[in-house]
């Protein structure tokens, strides 16, 4: 192979440059089976809310990272380290963000393909750039600035809710429930 240079006109094509052509790129272009949809639409949902959940996170540690700068950070270098940890936590966020947009894109596009049960747009909305806020520092009562539903979906506090009707929640004690020991 002595003085054979391989060179050729065509560029490389990237891995994450190839359409993956999943049933919610395809659309009503062509059949698709419907299996395949529904698969889809369940990975969708769970990466919107895997995304949501890292959202959530990235607000919280923004919250205590900034809180920490403020009372703690004296000096060029201190501050410039935890504003470079903080730029560092709001590129996730921003990251996260986009994996959830595009994962609630395509819960919208397979909804006009498949028939759902439609309960994930009660949980999972819109995610406009307004609703990005953490949570407010001196409780809920700031004037007229209102919790972002992205704190107020169900799933926040690590579990579904347990509705109104649950006698532990009442009169602010913990009722031992029937059949259980008390200590």
């Amino acid at each position: 192979m002595e003085g054979h240079t391989a060179t050729s006109n065509t560029s490389k094509v990237q891995v994450y440059d190839i359409q993956l052509w999943l049933p919610s790129a395809i659309g009503r272009r062509t059949a698709c089976d419907r299996d395949l949809q529904e698969i889809e639409c369940a990975l969708r949902e769970a990466q919107a809310n895997d995304a949501l959940n890292a959202i959530r996170q990235h607000l919280r540690l923004d919250s205590y990272l900034t809180k920490r700068k403020k009372d703690w950070d004296r000096g060029v270098r201190q501050n410039t380290r935890s504003m470079t940890t903080i730029e560092h936590n709001l590129s996730k966020m921003r990251a996260a963000v986009e994996k959830y947009r595009t994962a609630h894109r395509a819960l919208t596009a397979l909804e006009s393909l498949i028939t759902t049960s439609g309960q994930w747009k009660t949980v999972l909305k819109e995610l406009a750039d307004g609703d990005i806020r953490g949570l407010p520092v001196q409780g809920l009562g700031e004037g007229k600035r209102m919790l972002s539903w992205i704190w107020t979906a169900s799933g926040v506090l690590g579990g579904e809710p347990t509705g109104d009707d649950d006698p532990s929640l009442h009169d602010g004690e913990l009722h031992t429930p029937k059949g259980a020991k008390s200590n």
